[in-house]
């Protein structure tokens, strides 16, 4: 475990954990502060030894109802039918690295985004002391989604979407919820006072390169290919501290690394008799696929406890700090515009009588994406989250259980965005004024002012509504 610490590339990311949580322990805003579950094997290692040996089951649903809704287009905007006489090789580019089809011809119409969409998901757990006193606890935690044990649905935040939906995405949800987390992690008591623990969240890097020989450049329907893909395992490490300054104060610290699920690719593509640049065999594709990137985390969380006669209470606050400036999106790219850090707040408590637990949390996740006036439409909405869970134990053929019933919700707050001539980065004109006829030489009709493809022009807002629900079996004894 410590070589792997020490040494591990990236892994895939956690998004799901996240953004709704665990089964358990609802949509996550307080975990690393108030969870007791198998699942801080993940949020907070250095809970480990707070927590009683547990084997755990759950299952969670999780509907995710939401909208992008497309402003209107003006006239005069859409790519003419004429962009296919245009003399575009020698046509000022203005920043244009594709050439545009005619809005007409696309293969997929400007459309808005519905989504309704339900992601069953199955989590097991499990808690052991390896040294009496808690002194050293081993922790596993498992997340799959039920679908699949991985979905990656890749698409562009610019006007290079025209070629393939020709729709907007949320940037934050979608296939980033259906990210398998597997963790792994240490921890214990150093004193009474003061308990440590670390991890890794486990998963797999993919490189994969194809060798490609067509025979007939004018029929690519016919080929030649021989992969090579290699998988290997991969692991990002995260941390946790906890002290206890006196019986009623409680403090957490928690520390988890970048990571992503990187896909990493060459094509090496060779024709029949085609000369290539001096020094090179084949034409070469590179690509980079990055699914689920979550930068740089930082928790904190302070919490209090008492009793009301025989009830035992605890109140929590956690903030968690994301480096978000750092993001990476689907291809790899970092964005034009680069986004905010951020930091989640949650505020939680938890009442515990005669074994029964009764918990609750309220918190917010603001969006890190700033307002999208330009070129680039990365879809995002601060999410304002509540949850609330029951916990009773019972017991059965001598062996003590504890059945968990936890609902949760996530409200994004609706957000409009409208696009400006003075962004940093503007909507680009796909078609320069100056193009020109390729065969007589005249000025192109329809060139002038701005046609763009870009899905997000003229503007678009976006809302949705995230539901869950889940159960929870605990084996105690």
């Amino acid at each position: 475990m410590l070589v792997t610490l020490l040494c591990a590339p990236d892994a895939p990311a956690s998004s799901v954990l996240e953004t709704i949580g665990a089964p358990g322990t609802g949509n996550g805003f307080t975990a690393r502060l108030l969870s007791r579950g198998a699942d801080v094997a993940y949020f907070n290692p250095s809970l480990l030894a707070d927590a009683s040996p547990t084997l755990s089951f759950g299952v969670l649903l999780l509907g995710n109802f939401s909208r992008i809704h497309l402003a209107r287009r003006p006239s005069g905007v859409d790519v003419p039918d004429s962009v296919y006489d245009a003399d575009l090789v020698r046509a000022p580019a203005n920043g244009i690295e594709f050439w545009p089809q005619a809005t007409s011809n696309l293969l997929n119409q400007r459309t808005n985004t519905v989504s309704n969409e339900a992601t069953p998901y199955v989590a097991m757990g499990f808690l052991r002391p390896l040294v009496n006193d808690h002194r050293l606890v081993f922790g596993f935690y498992a997340l799959i989604p039920a679908t699949g044990f991985l979905q990656q649905d890749s698409f562009f935040a610019d006007e290079r979407e025209q070629y393939f939906s020709n729709k907007l995405h949320f940037e934050l949800l979608g296939d980033r919820l259906r990210v398998p987390t597997i963790a792994a992690s240490l921890g214990g008591r150093i004193f009474e006072s003061l308990s440590w623990g670390a991890g890794v969240d486990i998963g797999m890097a993919t490189r994969t390169q194809m060798q490609v020989y067509i025979p007939n450049a004018g029929d690519q329907r016919t080929l030649l290919m021989v992969p090579k893909i290699d998988t290997t395992i991969a692991a990002s490490p995260f941390f946790g501290i906890s002290w206890r300054p006196h019986a009623r104060a409680f403090v957490t610290a928690t520390l988890h690394t970048p990571k992503s699920w990187d896909t990493s690719g060459e094509n090496r593509l060779r024709f029949w008799d085609y000369t290539y640049p001096s020094g090179e065999t084949a034409v070469a594709q590179t690509y980079t696929l990055t699914q689920g990137a979550e930068p740089l985390r930082l928790g904190l969380g302070v919490a209090t406890n008492g009793k009301l006669g025989a009830t035992v209470w605890q109140l929590g606050l956690e903030g968690v700090w994301t480096a978000w400036s750092k993001y990476r999106d689907r291809h790899g790219e970092r964005p034009e515009d680069t986004w905010h850090n951020t930091v989640n707040l949650g505020v939680g408590w938890v009442l515990e009588r005669a074994r029964h637990r009764f918990m609750a949390e309220l918190g917010v996740a603001p969006s890190p994406v700033p307002d999208q006036t330009g070129r680039t439409n990365y879809v995002d909405n601060t999410r304002w989250g509540t949850s609330m869970g029951v916990e009773v134990p019972f017991s059965y053929l001598q062996t003590d259980y504890a059945l968990g019933i936890h609902l949760q919700g996530q409200f994004m707050f609706p957000r409009s965005m409208q696009k400006q001539a003075d962004a940093h980065s503007p909507v680009r004109d796909e078609l320069p004024d100056a193009a020109v006829d390729r065969l007589r030489g005249n000025p192109l009709s329809g060139a002038a002012g701005l046609q763009t493809n870009n899905p997000g022009y003229p503007g678009y807002t976006s809302y949705g509504l995230m539901l869950g629900a889940a159960v929870v079996l605990k084996v105690l004894r």
